[in-house]
C-alpha cells in the first residue's frame, strides 16, 4: 500500500513539474515571436502578435538595431531579443 501512495505522489509531482516547464517554454516562444514581429515589422505587429498569443507586452526597448521585449502571462514574464533588419518590410 505504501508503494502505491509513493507512486501516486511521484506521478503528481512529475506531472506538475512537466506542466510548469511546458508553460515556461510556451511563454518564451511567445516572447520570441513578439520580438520577431516587432523587429521584422513594427510595434503594431508586435501588439497584434501578443494579442493573438494571449500575452501582454510589459516592456519594449530599442538600442541601435536590437529590440528587447518582455511579455507577461499570468504571473510569469519572459524576455526576448531580436535584431532589426536595416531594410524596411514592404508587404
Amino acid at each position: 500500500m505504501v508503494w502505491l501512495c509513493f507512486t501516486a505522489l511521484s506521478l503528481i509531482v512529475i506531472t506538475h513539474a512537466t506542466s510548469v516547464v511546458l508553460h515556461r517554454a510556451q511563454l518564451q516562444a511567445s516572447a520570441d515571436a513578439v520580438a520577431l514581429a516587432f523587429a521584422s515589422r513594427n510595434e503594431v505587429a508586435a501588439h497584434t502578435m501578443a494579442n493573438h498569443l494571449h500575452v501582454a507586452i510589459t516592456n519594449i526597448a530599442e538600442q541601435q538595431n536590437v529590440v528587447t521585449i518582455t511579455v507577461q502571462s499570468s504571473a510569469e514574464t519572459a524576455t526576448a531579443q531580436a535584431l532589426r533588419s536595416q531594410y524596411e518590410f514592404q508587404p
